[in-house]
């Protein structure tokens, strides 16, 4: 059984103490409210503890960046090719919102949607998420991945669970140049290439559950205590 902490900003050092605290009050919190559903667990010991920490670079849109290869042939992303600009979020938004089954990385495809978004500057950072979402009531989620790498891990979840939720891929880039694409089928983005038991993943942990073994519904219960409060 896995139970998850908080996702924080750690910006000064003074600050750690605080957040670990928080983090293990979370856990604990939510295996209490685990163990009044009737669940008849019983916690004996901790066997592992991960902390998982990533340096902190306030993130930016630039222009296109290709597919990384390990990902390239699942045909799990839309990364939208603008060459001439630095609007690789709106594309990647509006690519979710009006899908199209041709040619879904030519930018004149969603020409007709584009600048009709609120709060939707060049070069959106994560940090300009949260007004973007409250300005066109949107719900946003990025993971991001390293243009050579193979590794995804989220970086920004949404707090509109009630909305229908917009998984975003930012690829990283070398000097700091960013890329954001559209995750058209999450599972299949995570699911390693060889692994022959399809899998359904969690959108806060990145954690996967064979679908063969009441996946969909351990999923669901997974969620509610892994969705960060």
């Amino acid at each position: 059984m896995y139970h998850n902490g908080l996702l924080h900003t750690c910006l000064r050092e003074e600050e750690y103490d605080e957040i670990y605290e928080q983090s293990i009050a979370k856990i604990m919190a939510t295996f209490d409210a685990f163990n009044k559903t009737g669940s008849g667990w019983i916690l004996e010991k901790i066997e592992k503890l991960i902390m998982k920490t990533y340096r902190y670079e306030p993130m930016g849109a630039s222009s296109y960046i290709p597919t990384p290869m390990s990902k390239y042939g699942k045909k799990a992303i839309i990364n939208v090719q603008n060459t001439e600009d630095h609007r690789c979020f709106e594309y990647s938004v509006i690519a979710s919102l009006y899908p199209v089954k041709d040619n879904p990385e030519r930018t004149s495809q969603y020409d007709q949607h584009m600048g009709k978004l609120k709060a939707c500057p060049p070069n959106m950072s994560i940090d300009d998420i949260p007004k973007f979402e409250t300005a066109n009531k949107l719900a946003v989620s990025v993971y991001t991945i390293a243009q050579e790498g193979k590794t995804i891990f989220p970086i920004y979840s949404t707090k509109h669970y009630d909305r229908p939720i917009i998984n975003l891929l930012l690829i990283e880039g070398d000097n700091n140049v960013n890329h954001f694409t559209w995750i058209k089928n999450y599972n299949a983005l995570l699911r390693k290439p060889h692994e022959t038991n399809a899998k359904v993943f969690c959108p806060y942990c990145c954690h996967g559950l064979c679908t063969s073994w009441n996946g969909k519904r351990n999923l669901a219960e997974h969620r509610i205590h892994c969705r960060k409060n």
